[in-house]
């Protein structure tokens, strides 16, 4: 039924695969909480989705109480996720239930390409 639009359009493809998957498997939620007013430690965190293509998942960066207090009421899945040891924490879920948090990058990559 949409042959000669995918013929117009092929570019789309990959596209149309992507929304196939969410709506299949649905999205990630990745929460970064870093420590109170330091949002540029989460850095190296965001560096692995600007490197790795995950087009599942949602992210948001939390640098401090006040914001995070702001953000329940609209991102619900931020609550509870704070900076551990003075680090920038990242949190990767699915539905609200979470992988163990990690402020290491090298384990996030790991926990996006297995989770």
């Amino acid at each position: 039924a949409m042959g000669v639009q995918l013929t117009r359009a092929a570019g789309a493809i990959p596209f149309m695969m992507d929304a196939l998957a969410v709506r299949h498997s649905g999205l990630r939620e990745l929460v970064i909480a870093t420590p109170e007013g330091k949002a540029k430690s989460a850095a190296p965190l965001l560096e692995i989705l600007q490197k790795d293509y995950a087009s599942d998942v949602l992210h948001v960066v939390v640098s401090s109480t006040a914001q995070r207090k702001k953000l329940q009421g609209v991102v619900p899945w931020v609550e509870g996720k704070i900076a551990v040891n003075n680090q920038a924490m990242a949190y990767l879920c699915r539905n609200r239930v979470c992988k163990r948090p990690t402020a290491d990058p090298a384990v996030l990559r790991k926990l996006l390409i297995e989770h």
